[in-house]
């Protein structure tokens, strides 16, 4: 529900709860020729679940922390520690 408030926008949850593991799959299986491409695997395998939407309420809310969060990940995506 908080990311779907945090963005303001509808999300569609996985239908499985350990996500990362499937796409690890999906992606080990793109790898390894049992699918064509990433794309594949996820269309040959994944089923969507349950849609969230955001409460514009909260939207408002998480708007100014949201801004804050990007202008820091957008300062920070090209640094590298030597």
């Amino acid at each position: 529900q908080i990311i779907a408030d945090v963005l303001g926008c509808p999300v569609i949850k996985p239908s499985v709860p350990d996500i990362a593991c499937v796409g690890a799959a999906i992606i080990a299986g793109a790898g390894s020729g049992v699918y064509d491409s990433v794309r594949e695997g996820c269309e040959k395998f994944l089923q969507r679940g349950e849609t969230v939407y955001p409460d514009v309420g909260k939207t408002g809310m998480y708007g100014a922390a949201y801004r804050i969060y990007k202008h820091n990940s957008e300062m920070i995506a090209g640094f590298r520690v030597k």
